[in-house]
C-alpha cells in the first residue's frame, strides 16, 4: 500500500511572505508537491536577477551621488543640489566627514542585504523543503500505532502591520530623495521608488521571512511539549521519550540549518547596521544643537527615520530568537513532572537526558560567535553610546582647534 506523501504545512504557512518576496525579486522560488525548488531558466529566476539588478545600479549610482564630489561623468552621476554641501560646509570637519561617510556606507549596507541572500539561495530551499522531514516525524514516527497530526499556524497579522507602516517610511523616501537628487524629475521619482521598496519593503519583508522561520521553531516546540505534557505519565515509555528527544534534535538541527545559512548575511548587516545608527544619532543631535532650519530640520527627520528603521529590524530579530529559547525551557519545565514520578530507569534516563540537554545547552539564534537575543541589544546600545562620546569628543576638540586658529 503506497502512502501519500504528507504535505508540508510549515511551507504553506510561509508561503504567502515567500510570494511577496518572490514578487520583490528578492526569492525566485516555486513550489510544487510540496517542495520549494528554483529553475535558473524559469521565468521568475530572471525577473528577480533584473530587479536585483537595478536595485544595485540604483545603489551604486546613489554612492557615487553622495560620495564623490567631482566633475566626472557629469551628466550621468550628476552631484547633489547645493543644501547638502552648503550645511556640510557650515558643518565642524568631523561632521562632515561622518555625513559623507554615512551616504556611502549606507548604500554599501543594502547592497550587502542584496547580494548575499543570493549566495544561500540553495540552503535557503533545503531549510523550507526539511519542514517536511521534522513534520513527518512529528506524525508518525514517535507510536508507529498513533498518528499525530501537525496543527501548525502562524500568524501573519505583524506581516500585514509592517507593510502598511512601511508606506509612510517609503512615501517619505521619494519625497526626500526626489527633493535632494538633482536628475531629471522622472529619473528622481524613479531612484526614489526603487530606493523606498529595497529600504523598506524588501528589507522588512526580508526580516519578516527570518523571523517567521525562528517563530516555526519557537511554535513547534510548543507543540511538542503539548504532546509531553498531555501524553500520560503511566504511557511513556523508552521509545516514547527517545521519540520525543529525537523531536527536539530535528528541530535543533533546523535551527542550526537556518543560522549557517544566514550567518555572513546576518553578520555583516549587523556590524554596518551599528555604524549606520551610531552615525544616525551623532547627526541627529548635532543638527538639533544647531539652528533648525528647513534644511537642518529635513536631514534630522531623515536621520531618525533611518535609525528607527534599523533599530527596528534589529530589535524584531532580538525578540524573535530569545522567544524561541524561551520556547525550549518550557519544555524542560514539563519533563521534570515525568522524570520524578517515572518508574522506569531506562525511561527516566531518556526523559533526563533530554533534560538536561536543553538545559546545558538550549537552543539559541548564533551567528558566528554572535548570539541574538536581549543581552546582545543592550550590548550593542553600550556599544553605541561609547562611540557616540568618542565622535562628540572629536568633533569638540575640532571645533575648539578652528576656532583657536581663526582667533
Amino acid at each position: 500500500m503506497e502512502f501519500e506523501k504528507p504535505k508540508n504545512k510549515i511551507l504553506d504557512e510561509l508561503w504567502p511572505v515567500l510570494v511577496i518576496l518572490r514578487c520583490l525579486g528578492k526569492i525566485p522560488i516555486t513550489k510544487k508537491n510540496g517542495e520549494s525548488s528554483y529553475n535558473w531558466r524559469s521565468f521568475h529566476f530572471l525577473y528577480s536577477v533584473i530587479l536585483t539588478t537595478i536595485y544595485l545600479i540604483v545603489w551604486i549610482m546613489t554612492i557615487a551621488n553622495a560620495g564623490f564630489r567631482t566633475t566626472w561623468f557629469h551628466f550621468i552621476l550628476r552631484p547633489s543640489t547645493a543644501t547638502a554641501d552648503s550645511i556640510l560646509a557650515s558643518s565642524s570637519s568631523v561632521i562632515s566627514l561622518i555625513a559623507k561617510s554615512y551616504f556611502i556606507v549606507q548604500p554599501f549596507s543594502y547592497i550587502v542585504d542584496f547580494t548575499l541572500p543570493w549566495i544561500n539561495l540553495p540552503q535557503n530551499l533545503e531549510i523550507l523543503n526539511r519542514w517536511s522531514e521534522f513534520q513527518s516525524y512529528f506524525e508518525n514516527g514517535i507510536c508507529d500505532h498513533e498518528f499525530y497530526p501537525l496543527e501548525f499556524s502562524l500568524r501573519r497579522s505583524r506581516t500585514r502591520f509592517i507593510i502598511w507602516a512601511t508606506v509612510p517610511s517609503a512615501l517619505g523616501i521619494i519625497i526626500f530623495t526626489g527633493e535632494q537628487l538633482a536628475w531629471d524629475p522622472i529619473v528622481n521619482t524613479f531612484i526614489g521608488t526603487c530606493l523606498a521598496l529595497s529600504m523598506t519593503f524588501v528589507s522588512f519583508m526580508e526580516d519578516v521571512m527570518l523571523n517567521l522561520h525562528y517563530k516555526a521553531v519557537e511554535q513547534s516546540f510548543h507543540l511538542i511539549r503539548n504532546r509531553v505534557r498531555d501524553f500520560p505519565n503511566d504511557d511513556v515509555t523508552s521509545n516514547i521519550a527517545r521519540g520525543w528527544t529525537n523531536l527536539v534534535l530535528l528541530l535543533r538541527e533546523q535551527n542550526k540549518r537556518i543560522c549557517k545559512s544566514k550567518a555572513t548575511h546576518q553578520l555583516v548587516w549587523t556590524f554596518l547596521a551599528i555604524i549606520l545608527l551610531t552615525m544616525y544619532i551623532f547627526l541627529v543631535m548635532q543638527c538639533l544643537t544647531s539652528e533648525l532650519g528647513p534644511e537642518t530640520t529635513t536631514i534630522a527627520a531623515v536621520c531618525f527615520l533611518y535609525s528607527f528603521i534599523n533599530f527596528a529590524r534589529i530589535y524584531c530579530k532580538c525578540v524573535a530568537a530569545e522567544k524561541l529559547t524561551n520556547a525550549e525551557k518550557l519544555l524542560a519545565q514539563d519533563l521534570i513532572p515525568k522524570i520524578v514520578v517515572c518508574d522506569n530507569l531506562l525511561t527516566k534516563s531518556e526523559l533526563q537526558f533530554l533534560h538536561d540537554v536543553i538545559i546545558n545547552q538550549p537552543t539559541t539564534v548564533t551567528y558566528g560567535g554572535i548570539t541574538f537575543n536581549r543581552g546582545f541589544l543592550l550590548s550593542m546600545i553600550s556599544h553605541i553610546i561609547t562611540y557616540l562620546v568618542i565622535l562628540i569628543q572629536f568633533n569638540v576638540n575640532q571645533i575648539v582647534d578652528e576656532k583657536s586658529r581663526s582667533g
